[in-house]
């Protein structure tokens, strides 16, 4: 019985061919090397190639796309410290707007995200701006009761 055996070309930047038009749009090829590989059966054992491609996120994707609108709406909440007449009235508006903003950007974010079991940065990112805004909001309505109170004692 005759085993085949399969062999990388002898130059093995020639083995493997890429295409330039075939490009992914958060990732680049970093580097690509071919590799041998050793397979058994329950009636052989038998060679086989394989192609080993190393993958690196464009970071500038998810800077344009995520940490540069949510740092945007974030400063949207400048709005929590306007001057005690235009409080009351846009201190609810600012913070739904914003929280909306960041949830909606959550989700545009996990889309483009694969689905593992351990926190990431861009997580991170989220929960601490939603914590931020949470705050404020929290922040700034007991200000305003503070404030309304010690109005209610001075008269």
């Amino acid at each position: 019985m005759k085993t085949v055996r399969f062999e990388w070309f002898s130059n093995k930047r020639d083995a493997i061919e890429k295409n330039p038009e075939v490009t992914l749009s958060e990732l680049y090829i970093h580097r690509y090397e071919p590799a041998y590989c050793e397979r058994t059966r329950k009636s052989d054992h038998f060679s086989c190639l394989k192609a080993i491609f190393r993958l690196k996120r464009d970071v500038g994707f998810h800077i344009t796309q995520t940490y540069i609108p949510t740092s945007l709406a974030l400063m949207g909440t400048v709005g929590v410290w306007l001057p005690e007449e235009f409080m009351e009235r846009r201190i609810g508006v600012v913070a739904i707007t914003v929280l909306l903003i960041l949830s909606t950007e959550s989700a545009g974010a996990r889309e483009h995200l694969p689905s593992v079991s351990y926190m990431k940065a861009i997580d991170l990112w989220f929960g601490f701006i939603t914590a931020f805004v949470f705050i404020t909001l929290l922040q700034t309505l007991i200000i305003i009761a503070l404030d309304k109170r010690a109005k209610q004692l001075a008269d």
